[in-house]
C-alpha cells in the first residue's frame, strides 16, 4: 500500500489531494447517505466502489446509473455480434461518466483498474 505510481515517486504534485484517514472518509460518506464501512476502504471491491461512484454520479450530478449504462443502440447495431458486448457496453458508459466526475473533481488519471479492481490507496 506504501508503493507510489512510477511517476509521482519521489514526489507529491503541489495540488495533491490531503490523504484522509478512514473515519473521515467514512463520515463524509455517512453525511451523503452512502453506506460504507472501515474495511470496504481497505480491501476495497469492484462492486462496493462501483456503488460509491455511481452513488457520487446521482447526487452530485443527478445522473443515474442506470442512465449511465444506456449503450448507444446505433453504434451498438453496428458491431458484428453485439449480444457480445452488452456488458461491456453499459460498463464503459459508467466509466465515462465517472471519469467525468473525477475530472471536475481534479482527478485525472481515473481507470477502469479503479472500478474493477480498485487499490485502497486510491479509494
Amino acid at each position: 500500500q506504501s508503493k507510489q505510481r512510477p511517476a509521482m515517486a519521489g514526489k507529491q504534485p503541489k495540488d495533491a489531494f490531503p490523504l484522509l484517514k478512514s473515519a473521515e472518509i467514512l463520515q463524509c460518506l455517512n453525511e451523503l447517505g452512502i453506506a460504507s464501512s472501515e474495511d470496504d476502504l481497505l480491501h476495497p471491491t469492484g462492486l462496493k466502489v462501483q456503488h460509491i461512484y455511481a452513488s457520487f454520479n446521482e447526487l452530485l450530478l443527478h445522473r443515474k446509473r442506470e442512465d449511465m449504462a444506456q449503450p448507444d443502440f446505433e453504434g451498438l447495431q453496428e458491431l458484428e455480434f453485439p449480444e457480445l458486448h452488452e456488458q461491456s457496453v453499459p460498463m464503459i458508459g459508467f466509466l465515462s461518466a465517472c471519469q467525468k466526475l473525477m475530472a471536475i473533481a481534479g482527478v485525472g488519471d481515473f481507470t477502469m483498474s479503479d472500478l474493477i479492481k480498485p487499490e485502497a490507496r486510491r479509494v
